[in-house]
């Protein structure tokens, strides 16, 4: 009896250190881009610009007049596949995310190599939203329903704001900000967040990195998300009576599970788990035998 209990403990060892070994090895690059080849992204501009020169993009906004009917400038590259039928550029390694397992810290990393320019923020006139707004922002998109592809706003998707850069009235945000879509076009529920570091000086290159599973565990908790599938990446800059521009020169999104994370403990001792039960079936049948 005392051997097989030895047995079956060395078994569920080696299991769990096998399967962290696994685990914390399962490295996924989700994006990466040093900004050398244009169509390697979807480059879309609202009364902005985008330009490609010598490795580095160019992203241009520059609304003087919050724009006809609220909507905002922006210049954006896409990788994936945008909900609710809109535009779409390949497809990513679509990983699903479990609440406070992938969607947790340690797990999921952004890399990102930018320089903004001077913003300038202009008078707004807008009397039902008097603000003026600038954002730099790298947004991770997930699907949480079976309408994700259909050509309806009327879905519930989410929307995860990495910001680089968010100013208003000049001033820097610092809180956290979440909303849901009030319609057209679309009802989707919204969480943003700042990066572990901002761009809070012109003209001047920053390397960011940011482990995003920290934000993308707290839009789950914010929405009540239990699942949700990674389907698209955006990095662009945004303005509502602003102007800004920022030159990106690489980006990198990537899973790369540490040992503490609760990824790799929850699938290893789960992985030891169903070792050790059917050590135990093997063992009892050996023995009867």
């Amino acid at each position: 009896m005392r051997k097989r209990i030895l047995a079956l403990g060395f078994i569920a060892f080696i299991s769990l250190f096998l399967s962290m070994f696994y685990y914390s090895n399962n490295k996924i690059v989700i994006l990466e881009s040093d900004m050398n080849d244009p169509s390697y992204f979807f480059c879309e501009a609202l009364h902005g610009s985008i330009e490609f020169e010598n490795g580095i993009a160019y992203l241009k906004v520059n609304d003087t007049d919050g724009v006809a009917n609220n909507f905002w400038d922006y210049a954006k590259l896409q990788k994936g596949i945008l909900p609710h039928g809109w535009a779409r550029k390949d497809v990513l390694p679509e990983i699903t995310f479990r609440r406070n397992i992938e969607a947790d810290k340690n797990f999921i990393f952004l890399k990102i190599i930018a320089k903004r320019s001077d913003i300038t923020f202009y008078e707004h006139t807008n009397e039902h939203d008097n603000r003026s707004i600038s954002n730099i922002n790298v947004a991770l998109i997930f699907q949480l329903d079976d309408q994700y592809d259909l050509d309806i706003y009327q879905s519930h998707q989410l929307i995860v704001d990495i910001r680089l850069s968010p100013y208003v009235d000049g001033n820097l945000v610092y809180e956290d900000w979440c909303f849901q879509g009030e319609g057209y076009p679309d009802f989707d529920y919204y969480y943003q967040s700042n990066a572990e570091t901002l761009m809070t000086e012109s003209n001047k290159w920053y390397e960011i990195n940011t482990d995003v599973g920290r934000i993308i565990k707290r839009a789950f908790e914010k929405w009540n998300i239990q699942q949700a599938k990674l389907k698209c990446v955006l990095i662009y800059c945004e303005g509502y009576y602003s102007s800004v521009s920022v030159q990106i020169d690489y980006v990198k999104l990537y899973v790369e599970p540490k040992l503490i994370s609760n990824y790799v403990i929850y699938n290893s001792f789960v992985f030891a788990l169903l070792a050790l039960v059917l050590s135990s079936f093997v063992l009892v049948l050996i023995k009867r035998l």
